[in-house]
């Protein structure tokens, strides 16, 4: 990412790669991604609810999608239009620390629920065209 091949590939590619994302999405710097993904919503019971948000290691079990476990993820894109709360993030849940699978939001119901795009960022990665 830091080579300059992070770039975003165009709103016509994120569409077809996650086509649940109803709105357009800007790639983050390596720098905004810790900053974006702090999971803070997932310590307010309401918005937790809503955004299926909660801290695994709060858990007695380990939170599997449609929620997001902000300690075992990390956003890369998030919502280009303010309030949007769309987003999409690597999961590193499944002990791929070297290749993360990739999850984004789908308000589809009303509620943000968590949906795998790609099995491994690299897969991804190809998708988009990087």
């Amino acid at each position: 990412m830091d080579d300059g091949k992070w770039v975003h590939p165009g709103d016509n590619v994120i569409k077809t790669v996650v086509p649940f994302l109803n709105e357009p999405v800007d790639f983050l710097s390596v720098a905004s991604m810790k900053g974006e993904s702090s999971g803070h919503l997932a310590d307010k019971p309401d918005d937790s609810s809503l955004f299926h948000e909660m801290r695994g290691s709060d858990s007695i079990i380990v939170p599997d999608l449609p929620w997001r476990d902000v300690n075992r993820s990390l956003f890369i894109a998030v919502n280009r239009v303010p309030g949007d709360d769309i987003g999409i993030a690597l999961d590193f849940r499944k002990g791929a620390e070297t290749d993360p699978s990739v999850i984004a939001s789908d308000w589809g119901d009303g509620t943000c629920k968590w949906r795998r795009v790609s099995d491994s960022l690299t897969e991804f990665l190809q998708r988009v065209g990087l």
